[in-house]
């Protein structure tokens, strides 16, 4: 059943979007675990951030964290799905990685490790507290259910600014976009170079973010970990049509607005 996901590994492209670019030189290394049980219906797990962490809290997420040293992504997956679930590593098949994708919100840049539960031994889990609320294993039937899936979407408000700079008869107009939390108001300061910089406002204009999201349950995935999820369906050849337009509000249970 994981032939065709495992041979498309090797070739799949990086997951990007809006909210997740391109990664970038010096960003910080993690890896997360995409672990699938070996089922007819193979179900996967995903972690419930505790709620009490300062990033990310109650977001749905798959196992996983910072590199350490000189750690192969699949040495920082397996280590840290050990520490976060209790999963023996020994009972893990690794299909393969992803290509690394960004989380420019914290700096970092993570490498999806994906695997398989592949033992004698059923697949046993407790939470790490620290850090997990929850340890869900969502089976791959719900996930592909078009009536489980549609897009998450929230508008952020940006104001582009002016700062005209002028040192005696010298002027200079530099743009700046800042987000919609500014000031929009005239101010004036020196900078080093001893140029007399005044702030304008523009104008301000709207930015739409969005991105998949799928429902199980009273649970709700979105963000990063969801786009993830969207291309190992598609990777896997499980994926079936859904309607991208159906918005589906993120509770704040799971980080939303």
């Amino acid at each position: 059943m994981f032939d065709q996901l495992g041979a498309a590994l090797d070739s799949a492209n990086p997951m990007i979007d809006g909210r997740h670019p391109v990664p970038e030189e010096g960003m910080r290394k993690a890896a997360v675990l995409s672990l699938f049980t070996n089922d007819d219906d193979p179900r996967l797990i995903l972690t419930e951030r505790a709620r009490h962490l300062r990033k990310h809290a109650g977001q749905i997420s798959f196992p996983g964290g910072n590199r350490d040293g000189r750690e192969t992504p699949e040495q920082t997956a397996l280590r840290e799905a050990m520490e976060e679930c209790a999963i023996d590593s020994d009972g893990v098949r690794i299909l393969g990685r992803l290509p690394m994708s960004s989380l420019p919100v914290t700096s970092y840049v993570v490498t999806p490790v994906v695997g398989v539960w592949d033992s004698v031994w059923p697949l046993e889990m407790v939470p790490d507290p620290v850090e997990v609320a929850e340890i869900h294993a969502v089976p791959v039937s719900a996930l592909v259910d078009p009536a489980n899936r549609g897009s998450w979407a929230w508008t952020s408000e940006v104001a582009a600014m002016a700062w005209r700079a002028e040192n005696g008869g010298a002027r200079l107009d530099r743009d700046a976009h800042l987000d919609g939390g500014a000031r929009m108001d005239r101010g004036a300061h020196k900078d080093g170079a001893g140029l007399e910089l005044t702030r304008i406002a523009r104008s301000a204009q709207q930015i739409q973010h969005t991105g998949p999201t799928f429902v199980y349950g009273d649970l709700v995935i979105w963000g990063f970990t969801a786009m993830l999820l969207d291309g190992l369906l598609e990777l896997a050849g499980w994926a079936q049509p859904w309607n991208r337009d159906r918005v589906i509000e993120i509770p704040k249970r799971f980080g939303g607005w």
